[in-house]
């Protein structure tokens, strides 16, 4: 909160989206008018209640994505059939102001019609609202999940959102707002490791296994590969093959991180042509979490960053530098880009 309120944002602008808060940073909220936030559970409305009673809240739901490489819902949110409706008629009673629902399918989904039928439990909570309690909700959050890979496209799950409301929100009434970090800088920041180290497993004369050591892993920037590798995400989850290795024989490769712990897999039985020490491994669309999760464990230092932007990109970000942030809408950076010819 106090990062964005640094940007100049008003306070009536920042929604408070951490299902449970402390007394503190409810109490820091209310100092600065920062009204708008949710919940999903009876302890947290009373905590409100008692805390904070002129915030607005918003209630998050439980609609969890099939495939996805961070669950959220069984940390967070609540069944929008059961106790989301009997929640909204507590609120109700205490006299808190309930303003709208929430929901987050979780990091980076793998199914696109999942914010479809998140959607639709979303109108059946505004619905009840309305009908049962006499309140007419204003809000609808529908969270993140949506991909940021550059293989991934955003299509399919643009097209699946733009249904649900028109299906379940055809009114204009309503305010629409989601939270796509990974879509904005999933594909920003690629990773280049160094193979330190390399081991060969024979069967005879056969080559049945190489294992490579390098200098990154699971516990600095590539933590999502624990994610992935439990959807088999495995395209994703084996690292890039250098146009120069193409046509090099590929075998059964498994890459390990550089500490002492046995769970610093990297990736594990994939086809991957051999290296050699001292050469780059490179990974793609570490942007999301891989700097943010990443520790010192075992001494071993986070990977250093490098900016690479291309020269005219440059050119205009220095051109804009002096432009206040505010104004630096899409259609400004529309306006930025050359006209075709």
């Amino acid at each position: 909160m106090r990062a964005i309120l640094a940007l100049g944002v008003s306070p009536d602008r920042i929604l408070f989206a951490h299902p449970i808060k402390s007394t503190e940073a409810l109490a820091f909220a209310r100092a600065q008018g920062i009204r708008r936030m949710t919940f999903d559970n009876e302890y947290e409305l009373e905590k409100v209640h008692r805390e904070y009673p002129e915030a607005q809240l918003v209630l998050r739901i439980r609609h969890d994505s099939d495939r996805v490489l961070i669950a959220l819902g069984k940390k967070f949110g609540c069944d929008a059939r059961g106790d989301g409706l009997r929640l909204l008629a507590r609120a109700a009673s205490l006299g808190v102001e309930v303003i709208g629902v929430s929901f987050h399918v979780g990091c980076g989904s793998l199914d696109a019609d999942c914010f479809y039928r998140a959607i639709e439990s979303a109108r059946l909570v505004f619905d009840y609202a309305r009908q049962e309690l006499g309140v007419h909700l204003k809000l609808l959050d529908i969270g993140g999940g949506f991909p940021g890979d550059s293989d991934k496209p955003i299509n399919e799950f643009a097209l699946a959102v733009e249904k649900g409301l028109h299906d379940f929100f055809p009114e204009k009434t309503v305010e629409v707002i989601a939270e796509p970090g990974r879509y904005y800088v999933g594909s920003a920041v690629t990773l280049l490791s160094t193979i330190q180290g390399k081991k060969v497993i024979r069967a005879g004369d056969r080559i049945e296994q190489i294992m490579y050591y390098i200098n990154d892993g699971v516990f600095g920037t590539l933590f999502d590969w624990l994610s992935l590798r439990q959807i088999n995400d495995l395209e994703r989850a084996v690292p890039v093959v250098r146009p120069e290795r193409e046509q090099e024989q590929s075998y059964r490769t498994t890459i390990w991180g550089p500490t002492c712990d046995s769970t610093d897999i990297v990736c594990e039985d994939v086809d991957f042509p051999e290296h050699q020490i001292g050469d780059y491994i490179v990974f793609k669309n570490l942007g999301a979490y891989g700097m943010t999760f990443a520790t010192n464990f075992n001494g071993f230092p986070k990977p250093t960053v490098q900016v690479y932007v291309k020269e005219d990109i440059w050119d205009m970000l220095q051109s804009i530098a002096g432009t206040n942030w505010r104004e630096k809408t899409l259609s400004f950076f529309e306006r930025m880009q050359p006209s075709a010819t």
